[in-house]
């Protein structure tokens, strides 16, 4: 374990976090913010890291936190080629919204392989559900209705910087033939859930350890829930 292939694990793609901590020497947790108040002092961040001494890796039963400027907020795919967000809409309470072809990916969907796969089923809508799901169709129920997009929240399990519906939600695609797509990354849609990073954790000049924090209230508690752990 070093500083370095902790900062790596939490901003990959696969994880884009925007706080990066390690703990006794060969832990690392990821997570998007701090509770008010867990910041214990660089003197309780007194262990060497296991994979380089030079460094330090938190101390016992606290994190060394690092701010991590390559963290990239999800937001909510605005277009892919001719695949426009039509909205976050509604599950219907009997039968699919969209309920032409489907799939599942538990480790690698994104809004871009939904597209892809539904475009080669000829089919003009792709929609994206509870982060893994992706359905398809050529058109809306006319009892279709709509929910403001920010309750489409779920982040994609294949794309952590892209939104994939939620419980019961779809992200909802249409293929336009008049939209070109300009290449490069998506747009996306300002909308009130962008993900924000809320700790102030800069290292000092010159050192590798950063303020620790109260095991119970950093990034260990979002282990449990939105975050990530290992340890080497």
């Amino acid at each position: 374990m070093t500083i370095e292939s902790c900062q790596a694990f939490c901003s990959s793609s696969t994880y884009n976090y925007g706080l990066a901590g390690l703990e006794y020497a060969s832990q690392c947790y990821c997570g998007n913010g701090l509770q008010s108040g867990s910041t214990l002092g660089y003197s309780k961040c007194n262990t060497a890291c296991k994979g380089n001494s030079s460094e330090i890796c938190g101390g016992s039963g606290a994190l060394s936190v690092y701010n991590l400027t390559s963290y990239v907020p999800p937001t909510t795919v605005k277009a892919v080629g001719s695949y426009v967000s039509k909205g976050c809409y509604n599950e219907l309470k009997t039968g699919r919204l969209l309920s032409g072809a489907s799939y599942t990916n538990t480790t690698g969907m994104s809004v871009e392989s939904c597209v892809a796969f539904c475009n080669t089923k000829s089919l003009a809508y792709a929609g994206l559900e509870y982060a893994k799901e992706c359905y398809c169709g050529s058109s809306l129920p006319t009892t279709a209705t709509t929910v403001g997009i920010g309750s489409c929240n779920m982040l994609c399990t294949g794309n952590r910087k892209e939104f994939c519906g939620a419980s019961s939600l779809l992200n909802v695609y249409y293929n336009d033939p008049s939209t070109v797509d300009s290449g490069g990354d998506p747009d996306s849609i300002n909308q009130p859930n962008v993900a924000t990073v809320t700790a102030n954790t800069t290292a000092p000049a010159g050192g590798t350890a950063s303020p620790a924090a109260r095991k119970r209230d950093l990034v260990r508690r979002a282990r449990f829930g939105e975050g990530r752990g290992w340890a080497l």
